[in-house]
């Protein structure tokens, strides 16, 4: 990893001083002021099933400008539902002593297949519209994580299955969590309780993902999707219709998480001797898989926000001036922002904390799969 970012640094530096080397010694004093426009709507909200629906209003404002207030509390928000008008969306404030702005917020609760559209006017920064559909649950399978010894270190292994629908066009968002059990050192039991943690792996490697960059990435090693513990946005343009199983790969999970190496630990670290029926077995850690179906809309969004901070050669051009800028996706008609549609499908399993070596390991099934749906 320390060579991947001491490779983009160089070839960013490089970049950067070729720049340079071309750069003549004219000077034009430029009015920032002269460039500035009028500024128009942001509008954004996501409508998940089975989730109150909240709109963010807000303005655009100027790079020259000092702490803005963008916030717009006084426009007038409609929303309509499947081509029926539903309600006027009432703005509510929000806390500045928690720094949490104001939005409008709705009573109703989308349902999957709910197509919705949000009107905002304001007698100032005009009218913005924009439309979305709600998505149907992912089809989840299967998930299983395995440890795999590799002699001074442990690797894990993430696989997860979902079985994508035939003939559409569907996109995803997946991020995982690894549970620890808590054990209560004063009752000398564990609680049933986990400490949740976000997993950290190299996405990259997963070829559904692995479609930000380009060979010369691969060449250079510049490009990483690497502890991104909010996950990745994918399709399902390699496997439409099919079952399949993303793998993701964690060579650094001892740092992370750290691994027990036998069944049971002693009831009280100031009696490390005690004998082994003293000893109390250790539940299994929990894998919990958020696996997200997005209307396309979101999809686009949220994958321009992800290749930007992917640290590939051509963001890295983009991010110095040598490459023509990617606008971030937005469906909003007369503004700016995303309306986007989104079902959550979350699922556990209970997982081994044993590794199996290098040249024996295997995949399979490590416990009964819940399935939480809104």
């Amino acid at each position: 990893m320390k060579m991947r970012q001491t490779i983009a640094y160089g070839l960013r530096g490089a970049a950067m001083g070729a720049a340079l080397a071309l750069c003549t010694s004219c000077v034009e004093e430029v009015n920032l002021d002269d460039l500035r426009p009028d500024p128009t709507l942001v509008v954004n909200a996501v409508a998940m099933a089975g989730e109150p629906l909240a709109v963010d209003v807000t303005r655009t404002w100027f790079y020259t400008d000092l702490n803005p207030e963008v916030t717009v509390s006084d426009a007038e928000v409609a929303l309509y539902v499947n081509d029926a008008f539903r309600e006027r969306v009432a703005y509510q404030p929000g806390d500045s002593a928690f720094n949490v702005p104001g939005r409008y917020r709705s009573a109703y609760v989308p349902a999957t297949g709910d197509r919705l559209r949000i009107e905002v006017s304001h007698p100032t920064y005009g009218k913005a519209t924009a439309q979305a559909e709600v998505p149907a649950l992912a089809p989840f399978v299967a998930a299983d994580r395995r440890l795999v010894d590799l002699g001074n270190y442990e690797s894990a292994i993430y696989e997860i299955t979902l079985r994508d629908s035939a003939g559409s066009e569907d996109f995803y968002w997946l991020r995982m969590e690894e549970g620890i059990p808590v054990y209560d050192a004063a009752a000398k039991r564990y609680t049933g309780d986990y400490k949740w943690m976000g997993i950290r792996v190299d996405y990259a490697t997963e070829p559904v993902i692995g479609d930000s960059f380009t060979a010369l990435d691969y060449i250079f090693g510049t490009g990483s999707l690497w502890m991104r513990e909010e996950g990745v946005v994918f399709s399902d343009e390699l496997f439409d219709g099919q079952a399949y199983t993303l793998r993701f790969t964690n060579t650094y999970y001892y740092d992370q998480f750290g691994t027990f190496p036998i069944e049971v630990v002693p009831d009280s670290v100031r009696f490390p001797d005690l004998p082994e029926e003293e000893y109390t077995p250790i539940p299994p850690r929990h894998l919990r898989v958020y696996l997200y179906t997005l209307s396309a809309d979101y999809y686009y969004y949220l994958k321009a926000i992800q290749d930007a901070a992917s640290g590939s050669i051509s963001g890295t051009f983009q991010e110095i001036g040598l490459a023509e800028p990617v606008r971030t996706h937005s469906n909003i008609e007369g503004g700016v922002g995303i309306l986007g549609g989104c079902h959550t499908g979350v699922f556990e399993v209970a997982i081994s904390s044993s590794a199996t070596t290098a040249s024996t390991s295997r995949c399979g099934s490590a416990g009964s799969v819940r399935r939480d749906t809104p």
